[in-house]
């Protein structure tokens, strides 16, 4: 019998603190390619990344060898200390805060969540 556990999809959302529109264009690209590089690092599959000014979607797949908390929180921690070391912020401290999950444990939601996905640039 299969591990039910490996078929685990999981939509994140970050908001930038206090909700500000700090996630700028220019380095929008930077931002998530600096991401999927944590994903790769953890051995983790990254599905698709958006967002906006103030927030970041992120779906992904998440193997069961890794603690999900501590890895939100690298997600958190490293990006943010990305952004402040390359100075990519307006202000001189930026931080990620609140973070929202969805879990999606079948292949048809995942296909529907994908869709989904792709509409985050439009709102």
């Amino acid at each position: 019998m299969a591990d039910p556990f490996t078929q685990i999809y999981i939509q994140l959302v970050f908001a930038v603190r206090y909700r500000e529109a700090l996630i700028r264009p220019e380095f929008k690209t930077e931002l998530y390619k600096y991401i999927g590089g944590i994903f790769r690092n953890q051995e983790q599959k990254l599905l698709a990344i958006n967002g906006m000014s103030d927030h970041i979607h992120i779906f992904f797949s998440m193997k069961p060898n890794i603690n999900l908390s501590h890895f939100v929180r690298d997600i958190k921690s490293d990006s943010s200390t990305f952004i402040n070391e390359n100075k990519l912020s307006v202000l001189p401290t930026f931080c990620l805060s609140e973070a929202m999950f969805e879990f999606f444990m079948l292949k048809y939601q995942w296909r529907m969540q994908c869709s989904t996905t792709r509409l985050v640039a439009l709102h």
